[in-house]
């Protein structure tokens, strides 16, 4: 089961929470949180690959756990799959970094194309990345790092980096 990529499925309600482990539970390992504070905890400690969240859950609100992602884990995806539809939430949610905004009820055909399409974007980012900073990864297998968007503070943190280890990268572009 270690070989499985990892799925957190953030919803406070159960039957949902259930149906969609049964849906992923082949191809993933999947794990259930039913408010934002348990959900930043199993991200935190099982680093999930892909993250499906609802934004109305109780403890902390789903865009508060979207920001806390993101902001450390730039790469994971975020797909919001969420009951609020409007389109405020949906500009906030993406500005935050949501990788798809999607409303329920979805269809199951377009949510698990949803997935596979956020992770065959990810196909080169693993966790073994040794450092990431904004939308940076460096990986220990140098001089591989990944690149995505281009800010000066992220390059010279990396630049910073890479002068530490005595490295030279090899760049790998996703736009």
């Amino acid at each position: 089961m270690t070989d499985m990529r990892r799925m957190l499925i953030v919803d406070e309600c159960l039957p949902m929470l259930k149906g969609m482990e049964h849906v992923f539970k082949r191809d993933f390992e999947v794990l259930l949180a039913s408010d934002g504070c348990d959900a930043m905890m199993v991200f935190n400690e099982h680093r999930p690959d892909i993250v499906l969240l609802e934004l109305a859950i109780p403890k902390k609100d789903g865009l508060l756990v979207l920001e806390e992602i993101k902001s450390s884990h730039p790469f994971v995806p975020v797909a919001v799959l969420t009951v609020i539809d409007t389109a405020e939430h949906a500009l906030k949610a993406l500005k935050l970094g949501a990788d798809e905004y999607l409303t329920k009820p979805v269809s199951l055909g377009l949510l698990k194309s949803t997935v596979r399409n956020l992770l065959s974007n990810d196909g080169i980012i693993s966790r073994s990345s040794i450092w990431e900073s904004g939308r940076l990864a460096l990986f220990e297998d140098f001089p591989r790092y990944l690149l995505r968007g281009r800010t000066a503070r992220d390059l010279s943190g990396l630049i910073e980096f890479m002068r530490g280890n005595n490295r030279s990268p090899t760049p790998t572009t996703c736009e």
